[in-house]
């Protein structure tokens, strides 16, 4: 799909596999935008996807996807080692610039006191 027209393009998709999965002969009912469907591999590749997505669907072989919290918790609290801490402490203790780079903001940790290993204001 081209850039430049990326919500046309989308309509233009959402329209077609529509009406290709209501049965509807594209070809025929909608000549003009089938050729723009076939001069671009991507939106093929799209609206095969979708059609195939939908048909699963239909069928009810569609995986479903996992829910959030079950991409977030394994059933294992995370391991975090030292290192990590340290790159974290680390990362926190650089300045950090704004995006347009005109300002310097400073947010700093306080240090780790080398000696016994904890923080010092």
């Amino acid at each position: 799909m081209s850039n430049t027209n990326g919500f046309q393009d989308l309509a233009l998709l959402s329209l077609l596999v529509s009406e290709a999965f209501a049965g509807v002969d594209i070809t025929r009912q909608y000549p003009a935008l089938y050729q723009i469907l076939l001069a671009d591999p991507n939106m093929q590749k799209a609206f095969l996807d979708a059609l195939e997505i939908l048909e699963q669907e239909r069928n009810g072989t569609l995986e479903p996807l996992p829910c959030f919290s079950e991409l977030l918790w394994t059933g294992q609290p995370p391991v975090i080692t030292p290192d990590d801490i340290k790159i974290l402490l680390d990362y926190a203790r650089k300045e950090v610039v704004t995006s347009d780079k005109s300002s310097v903001l400073t947010r700093r940790l306080p240090a780790e006191d080398q000696s016994t290993g904890s923080l010092t204001a």
